[in-house]
């Protein structure tokens, strides 16, 4: 019973009940136990029915019919006799009904055959009854040590600081990722302020295992792999000289250019900004120039071919070292190693277009398109221009990140299995229709 009661009451915790139920032991188990316990119950009960056979002998409760039955059973003491006493005293009652002397035979014997009757039929089911309350559920297997690949190798490079641009809204510049990884994930509560969105402190730590399917079945894991500071802050920004320009050759692009600097000091952004490599112009939070397309809807006529109205995105990447998050595997003891902590990152500019009519917006000689007023919503700059044919809206907004790597020791655990996501892209033929992920 002891047994039985450990099989049915430890978890996962334990490693001996962890070790039976991974290596497939338990019906086995299972069986052994019951077995051991009918093999006891019924020497018990064997010797139990003897002596209920002497006593009914004894008080003269045994039919002249089965006398010699008797005699044999208080002789043998076997257990299936149980059932044999418990039938011949209802017979014995089932005869003598009509006559009124049933009542003699329902003594303490009969009831004591009974319940020992009763006992010994449970044990003939006992496997089936605790077979029913298995249930198939995932736990974690037992602890491996493998020699597992993990790591980058990159190189800070002071040349090819070219501008980068991304239209999120074509389709040929939508990163399509082919996997999904499994990875762990250890975060804080994020930092709040006014003009601020903070994704909190991230840190993502790379699962070293090749296999899809032992990814998402990992329970624990301990020991070196790859982390990530995956944080990003985004802000309100601060322009210099803002202009926006109609695009060249006359297309529905607009091309938003200034200079661009941070307007809010948050946790961990070094922000000492290189203008010139060669000059060594490093000043604190100095304004960045940048140049970024936003794309439009294209109209031929006063048909809109892409009719999607907002969230048509374009993501630049400031033309020079304008400073980042400092990654948290650095110390920021000092204010100089908070402040050039992130020296040799670059922020990351959002543009995004909300547009609903068809009107192009002409460029005013050398103030470029004129007309739009400013007005702050959360993390993001807003050009609105209202009330017009175009009701278009530039949002900008600022943002940073730390984007990390390092070599830590770890220890990741995870309570359940996980599905990693397969994703399909299709690309839909027809002009100004968007691809569709599923």
């Amino acid at each position: 019973m002891g047994a039985l009661s450990f099989m049915w009451l430890a978890d996962t915790s334990n490693f001996v009940w962890r070790s039976m139920m991974v290596n497939n032991w338990l019906n086995t188990a299972v069986v052994i136990c019951t077995e051991v316990l009918k093999q006891a119950v019924s020497f018990q009960l064997g010797t139990m029915v003897a002596m209920l056979a002497a006593l009914a002998l004894e008080r003269f409760e045994v039919l002249l019919l089965y006398t010699a039955f008797f005699s044999m059973i208080r002789a043998t003491a076997g257990a299936s006799t149980t059932v044999e006493v418990m039938w011949s005293y209802l017979l014995s009652v089932w005869w003598h009904r009509r006559k009124g002397l049933y009542q003699q035979f329902l003594t303490v014997v009969f009831w004591l055959s009974a319940m020992s009757a009763t006992i010994f039929a449970f044990t003939q089911i006992i496997s089936a009854v605790l077979f029913t309350d298995v249930d198939l559920d995932a736990i974690p297997g037992l602890t491996r040590q493998v020699n597992t690949s993990f790591g980058f190798q990159d190189t800070f490079r002071r040349e090819n600081c070219e501008d980068f641009s991304l239209n999120i809204s074509s389709e040929e510049g939508v990163a399509q990722a082919a996997e999904y990884p499994t990875f762990a994930e250890y975060s804080e509560p994020p930092y709040e302020a006014d003009g601020v969105s903070d994704t909190r402190v991230t840190l993502r730590a790379f699962l070293p295992v090749q296999a899809a399917q032992e990814r998402e079945t990992l329970r624990e894991y301990s020991r070196l792999t790859t982390v990530l500071d995956a944080r990003v802050t985004c802000q309100v920004p601060d322009f210099d000289d803002l202009k926006v320009w109609r695009g060249p050759n006359d297309t529905f692009y607009y091309r938003l250019e200034g200079s661009v600097r941070a307007s809010r000091s948050t946790p961990r952004l070094g922000n000492v900004t290189v203008t010139e490599l060669e000059g060594n112009k490093a000043r604190y939070n100095d304004s960045v120039p940048f140049s970024c397309l936003a794309s439009f809807p294209f109209v031929e006529g006063n048909k809109r071919i892409n009719l999607r109205p907002e969230w048509q995105l374009s993501l630049c990447q400031l033309g020079s070292f304008s400073g980042g998050l400092v990654s948290e595997f650095k110390n920021i003891s000092t204010w100089w190693d908070q402040t050039t902590g992130g020296m040799g990152q670059r922020g990351v500019f959002f543009l995004n277009v909300t547009a609903e009519g068809t009107q192009k917006l002409s460029s005013s000689g050398n103030d470029g398109i004129t007309g739009w007023s400013s007005r702050q919503r959360n993390e993001w700059f807003d050009m609105v221009w209202e009330p017009t044919k175009e009701n278009m809206i530039l949002s900008t907004t600022l943002c940073y990140s730390a984007f990390d790597f390092a070599n830590l020791d770890v220890s990741i655990s995870s309570s359940a299995n996980r599905t990693e996501p397969k994703m399909s892209h299709v690309n839909h033929p027809q002009p100004g229709s968007q691809p569709t992920t599923q």
